[in-house]
């Protein structure tokens, strides 16, 4: 594959392209690039299998406009909150206190959007595929999606511990923490075995919640906030907590 990347919007208004990209990402996130025919894909979008040639060259590009595609549907999920931790960090100012309610309310909003919202679960599903088993897509994803998010991530492992955030150990810091919350995602089904549950209900989400963010904050040397102190999130921060 080439690494250049395929506009999703190329067609407006084209259902069929539109049903192709959808129908995709559930398969390929399901059985992976090589796992997937084109006859399967053409047959749940309801679609003839000249209809890829057409709008995308074929199976690889199809593949990489869904890879697109992730990157654009995740865009008002993790931008903002990308954002709202790169402010939260220079608000806080070394402050432990801040940084502790910074990165309990990243991880909540986090958690509830990456392992609650069933569209954004199917993007991540996909995109753990690529982080396991790298296509040539994947620089696609990894520079307009993964890398200034995992920055990110890495500037409040660095503040937290009094690290630069250009060290390796930072880096490394920041993955260790992402690490405590995609477990939950990719593996789910050991979860819900060891638990005796048979799905993720609010309630469970919840409580996951809770643990993951003890953990991180215990990770980045952070004391937990105080139990009915208001996380920052993108939504409170700025507000007095």
């Amino acid at each position: 594959m080439s690494s250049q990347p395929v506009t999703v919007n190329a067609s407006p208004g084209s259902d069929t392209r539109h049903q192709l990209i959808s129908e995709s990402l559930k398969l390929f996130a399901r059985y992976g690039y090589e796992g997937t025919t084109t006859r399967q894909l053409a047959k749940a979008a309801g679609a003839n299998i000249a209809a890829i040639a057409y709008h995308f060259g074929g199976k690889e590009g199809l593949y990489k406009a869904v890879i697109e595609h992730i990157i654009e549907d995740t865009a008002p999920i993790a931008e903002p909150l990308r954002d709202a931790l790169r402010d939260g960090i220079a608000e806080a100012r070394g402050d432990r206190a801040a940084l502790a309610r910074l990165t309990a309310g990243f991880v909540s909003k986090l958690m509830h959007q990456m392992v609650g919202n069933e569209r954004f679960r199917i993007n991540f599903l996909l995109a753990l595929r690529e982080f396991s088993n790298p296509s040539e897509a994947f620089s696609i994803l990894y520079e307009n999606r993964i890398k200034h998010f995992h920055k990110a991530v890495t500037q409040l492992a660095a503040a937290a511990t009094g690290g630069d955030p250009e060290a390796p150990e930072s880096i490394m810091r920041a993955h260790a923490v992402m690490g405590q919350m995609l477990i939950f995602l990719f593996a789910k089904p050991i979860l819900l075995a060891r638990l005796d549950w048979d799905s993720y209900t609010p309630d469970r989400l919840d409580e996951m919640t809770k643990t993951v963010v003890t953990s991180v904050l215990l990770s980045l040397g952070l004391e937990p906030p105080p139990p009915n102190t208001q996380p920052l999130t993108p939504e409170t921060r700025g507000r007095n907590p």
